[in-house]
């Protein structure tokens, strides 16, 4: 979205009823994603990497023919972004053993099931959750 496409939306009354804006940060190096599993006792933690780089730099010049179709680096965008929501030989799983990490993703699943219950007064508690 330019900064023109940006100040026309927000100041446009008519807004999307589903949906979410957010801002992509590029990762260093290949997309990935962190996955967890959490309870009020433990997270776990996975994480899935993208085989391919998403640098455009890094793929310059490294377009090619196969089965007769032409790999264009702008088409493929799709095939370098995609996690858990990809087929699975587009990347990688690996366990995540970092305490630190661990930790703060703990306390940030404890405050979203704090925040759900004092939102709904205390009438839902969640035991689980997968984010």
């Amino acid at each position: 979205m330019s900064t023109n496409d940006f100040k026309f939306f927000m100041t446009n009354k008519k807004k999307p009823f589903k949906g979410i804006l957010q801002k992509f940060i590029e990762p260093r190096g290949k997309n990935h994603l962190i996955k967890v599993f959490w309870t009020p006792q433990f997270a776990m933690l996975e994480k899935r990497t993208n085989i391919n780089s998403l640098d455009k730099k890094e793929l310059e010049g490294k377009s090619s023919t196969t089965n007769n179709e032409t790999f264009n680096p702008e088409t493929e965008i799709y095939k370098r972004c995609v996690t858990y929501e990809g087929l699975d030989h587009y990347s990688i799983q690996e366990s995540i053993n970092s305490v630190p990490l661990s930790n703060e993703i703990h306390r940030t699943c404890n405050s979203i099931q704090q925040h759900i219950s004092t939102v709904a007064n205390g009438s839902i508690k969640i035991i689980k959750m997968n984010l």
